[in-house]
């Protein structure tokens, strides 16, 4: 027999049936906003907002206020009480009524911004995902490339940079402002030519051959050398492996077919030599040295 205490439960389970008809995703939130209050549906919307607060009360010393707490005062009872309102966080005011929510507690932001800039997922404007997406842009990535680190839909992405979207989730605006430039790069992506014209340069002064140069980098052997200071930007990927090959020349892995076999590097890096521009120098030096030493060697054979 069920007792008057199960009456009302039981008649929303059946009302909701009633109206959502015979479906089997019973047991998610999903079916809960649909209008179903069947016991596993709420049961499902108690344990996401359980896990809402978990989450918030994990993120919250994250969220940073504007400032010190605001005094101001709030109305109960229909009297007047000095209270300590909230100042906003994240540089944005605080979402509660009346200029500020009262802080409970003694924390320094209140409850309904930690849940705002942490678990809330309502619709926010996409004006400043647009302008960061661009900026990346600016920066050599791509909406796609964002896209793969985000797991946003790309044509999502697509729609805020065409304005197509006024409004995006919460969530989705989260991952996309923390997105960084050095994130999100392809290997196709363009960056600044600066540092690996650079180190070509040092490259060219240690006494490599451009056509050398570009061997090492895995280009073709008929490759007949490098363009050097006529394009401000490059492949990220190409900077990459010129940095590559600095770094195992500085390790004396690699040297100028004209200086010899890599002994000569070692021997230079032995003698304290910590700047390869000057290599070539040390190197002419120490040919010089091992003539002498072979002369005297056989003479004395």
């Amino acid at each position: 027999m069920i007792s008057s205490t199960e009456i009302p439960a039981k008649r929303a389970e059946a009302v909701s049936r009633m109206i959502l008809g015979p479906r089997s995703d019973h047991g998610n939130r999903a079916c809960y906003v649909a209008g179903c209050r069947c016991e596993p549906c709420r049961g499902a919307n108690r344990r996401r907002h359980k896990s809402r607060q978990i989450a918030a009360a994990r993120l919250a010393d994250a969220v940073r206020p504007n400032g010190p707490p605001v005094p101001g005062s709030i109305s109960r009872g229909g009297r007047e009480h000095r209270v300590m309102l909230c100042p906003g966080a994240v540089g944005l005011p605080c979402v509660g009524r009346d200029g500020g929510a009262w802080l409970r507690g003694g924390g320094g932001v209140c409850r309904l911004c930690v849940e705002r800039h942490t678990v809330w997922d309502g619709l926010v404007d996409s004006g400043p995902a647009r302008e960061h997406l661009l900026s990346l842009r600016r920066a050599g990535v791509g909406y796609k490339s964002v896209a793969a680190v985000t797991d946003v839909s790309p044509n999502v992405l697509n729609e805020v940079i065409t304005g197509k979207r006024p409004r995006i989730r919460a969530s989705t605006e989260r991952r996309v402002l923390g997105v960084r430039p050095e994130d999100a790069r392809a290997d196709g992506a363009l960056v600044d030519a600066a540092t690996t014209n650079r180190t070509l340069r040092r490259l060219l002064a240690m006494g490599f051959a451009r056509r050398e140069v570009a061997q090492h980098l895995g280009y073709a052997a008929a490759t007949s050398g490098l363009q050097l200071g006529g394009r401000r930007r490059c492949l990220l990927s190409t900077e990459a492996r010129v940095l590559r090959l600095a770094a195992r020349v500085d390790r004396g892995e690699v040297v100028p077919r004209r200086w010899g076999q890599s002994e000569l590097v070692r021997e230079l890096l032995a003698r304290g030599v910590d700047r390869p521009v000057h290599w070539r120098t040390m190197a002419a030096e120490w040919r010089a040295e091992m003539a002498v030493l072979r002369e005297i060697q056989e003479a004395a054979a």
